[in-house]
This record gives C-alpha cells, sequence and structure tokens, in this order.
C-alpha cells in the first residue's frame, strides 16, 4: 500500500502514458460488458440447463425486481455510453470489430442486449452467493472501483476481476473443466493464427500491423 501511494505521489496520478487518453470518467455499460466476457468464458459453468431454468423461475417469482433491473440497465445504457477514440480506431483489437460490427449496426443493438447482461447479472449472484454475502459485495464492489472509471472497452481491464470470480466457483464437474480447457484453448489458437498469419497494412500509412486482443 505504502509502495502503491508512493507511486501516486510520484507520478502525479494513476495514468502510466497519455493522459488525455485515459481520464476517468463514469462508464456504467463497463459491468455490462464485464459480464458478457464473464458468460462466454465461464459459459461451462454458468450456461447450463439446471441454471437457464432457475433463473427464468426467479424471474416469474419476482417480476418486480426484474422490470426494475432492465430499467436500470436500459436507463445506464442511454445515459452512460462512451464510445473512446482509441476502441473506435484501432483495429488490432477483437473489441473494435465487436463495436463495429454489433453495436454500431443499429443504434438498437446496445438494448437488445439486456437480456444478456441480466442473465449475466444473475448467474454470477447465484455462484458467488454461496461463498457469503460479504465477499459477494466486496467482489462487485472491487468491479465498479475498477471497470466504470474505465472509458476505454479493452477485454484485458477484465482479466484481473474475472480470474478472481473463475476462483470463487465451486462446484464443477470433469466435463466443466474439459469444456473450460477447450474452450480457452480455441480463442487462443485462433488469437494466435490472427496474429501470425493475417498481418494487415495500415491505409494511408502502408506498416504493417498484427492482430492482438
Amino acid at each position: 500500500m505504502a509502495g502503491f501511494l508512493a507511486f501516486l505521489i510520484h507520478n502525479k496520478g494513476i495514468v502510466v502514458g497519455d493522459r488525455s487518453a485515459h481520464q476517468a470518467s463514469l462508464h456504467i455499460p463497463q459491468l455490462f460488458y464485464f459480464t458478457a466476457f464473464t458468460l462466454f468464458f465461464a459459459s461451462p459453468y454458468l450456461i447450463t440447463p439446471t441454471k437457464v431454468k432457475a433463473f427464468f423461475l426467479d424471474c416469474l417469482h419476482r417480476p418486480v425486481r426484474v422490470v426494475i433491473a432492465v430499467g436500470a440497465i436500459t436507463a445506464a445504457i442511454a445515459n452512460f455510453t462512451y464510445a473512446h477514440p482509441y476502441l473506435l480506431a484501432d483495429n488490432r483489437h477483437y473489441t473494435f470489430y465487436i463495436w463495429n460490427r454489433l453495436f454500431q449496426r443499429h443504434h438498437l443493438v446496445k438494448y437488445a442486449l439486456t437480456p444478456v447482461y441480466l442473465y449475466g447479472f444473475w448467474a454470477m449472484w447465484d455462484e458467488l452467493r454461496q461463498r457469503g454475502v460479504l465477499r459477494m459485495l466486496l467482489f462487485f464492489a472491487a468491479c465498479c472501483a475498477v471497470l466504470v472509471p474505465q472509458q476505454l472497452l479493452e477485454f484485458r481491464y477484465f482479466i484481473l476481476p474475472y480470474l478472481l470470480f473463475r476462483i470463487q466457483l465451486q462446484k464443477s464437474s470433469a466435463s466443466q473443466v474439459v469444456m473450460e480447457f477447450l474452450l480457452y484453448q480455441a480463442v487462443n489458437a485462433v488469437t494466435l493464427w490472427l496474429f501470425l498469419y493475417k498481418p494487415f497494412k495500415t491505409p494511408g500509412t502502408g506498416e504493417l500491423q498484427h492482430f492482438m486482443w
């Protein structure tokens, strides 16, 4: 802690690099993107017939809570969605293509993903509550502190929160672990293949670029 405080004082802030490009913001949808990221990488544990059925039953039993949650998510998307200039310009990253080919396809797409975010929050809550209310609240509070101030959508910001979530998962079968391993290897294989064999040139400059996370 003392070393971190000394760094903040010496660096005059937490940003390393271009300060103008990394200013804090109230980017609440970062939490939604993180839930989608977590759903994908923890899909063998979070997207199961049993859990999906439990989610729908929970929604049926608590319709008022669902309406409030959907309203809150929709309001956050409408008022606190940011598209960082780097996100729109840097075509070396997955997020560039997700944003351009999904979110920018139609202005309603970002709202259409609300059920995914809602299920993601519920699935994470359903797993973390088994570890105790305090630990669950601390996890979500830490996620807010780390992700919400970030205006730039980058998967690397999600890795540490995801790992902290993943180690909380208690129940797993051999098949789930194998599926998880195969999923990770598939993502790594595709990323390495794109990096090694699909370089591209930047329009205007002709500089050779390589695809990355």
